[in-house]
């Protein structure tokens, strides 16, 4: 049984998560959570963000998987694009799923 959660209910979700957040992290969260569904490059999150530092978007992207994951899409072996959420949207699902079912 595959079950939808309308964007609007993933989205819900994905704010309860990034809200413990502050300061890099924060931005770097919302950045995600706004164009989400669609994963950014990490161009644009530099670009947005301002990051200048080699190290400086690791960093803030370690700290932000603290609060919801962080998937990394790579293209050539390299890392190009970061989705915001998925894990946490396919476990609100089971538990979607798991209470109807009782």
């Amino acid at each position: 049984m595959k079950t939808r959660l309308t964007l609007q209910e993933e989205k819900r979700i994905l704010q309860a998560h990034i809200n413990g957040a502050d300061g890099r992290t924060y931005e770097l969260l919302n950045l995600l959570f706004c164009a989400y569904p669609q994963p950014v490059s990490l161009e644009e999150i530099n670009r947005q963000l301002r990051i200048t530092g080699k190290y400086t978007l690791h960093s803030i992207l370690r700290n932000a998987r603290i609060f919801i994951d962080v998937e990394t899409i790579n293209t050539d072996g390299k890392p190009t694009h970061l989705l915001i959420g998925v894990q946490c949207i396919k476990e609100a699902r089971q538990r979607y799923v798991i209470n109807r079912c009782f």
